[in-house]
């Protein structure tokens, strides 16, 4: 009989770790980078929502749009 509260065998620090792997969706190539993913998904959808944000007050969330994130994005990278 096994105690079911104790963790498996192979879960300490020494265990080897689990891969798992599952087929694409789409076909990938080398210029797909963070900002061409960016880019490619206000060129489809500028105005669709793309993320949501908790305001500063309150518990709502706003919707924000690819290309007003994309806008935030640049600021940020501009400041850096």
């Amino acid at each position: 009989m096994t105690d079911a509260s104790a963790p498996p065998a192979d879960s300490g620090p020494s265990a080897s770790p689990r891969e798992h792997t599952t087929e694409l969706l789409v076909p990938v190539h080398k210029g797909m980078t963070t900002p061409w993913a960016l880019a490619e998904r206000v060129r489809r959808s500028p105005d669709g929502g793309l993320i949501a944000r908790k305001s500063p007050l309150g518990r709502r969330w706003r919707e924000m749009s690819a290309s007003a994130f994309r806008a935030q994005v640049r600021e940020v990278a501009a400041g850096l």
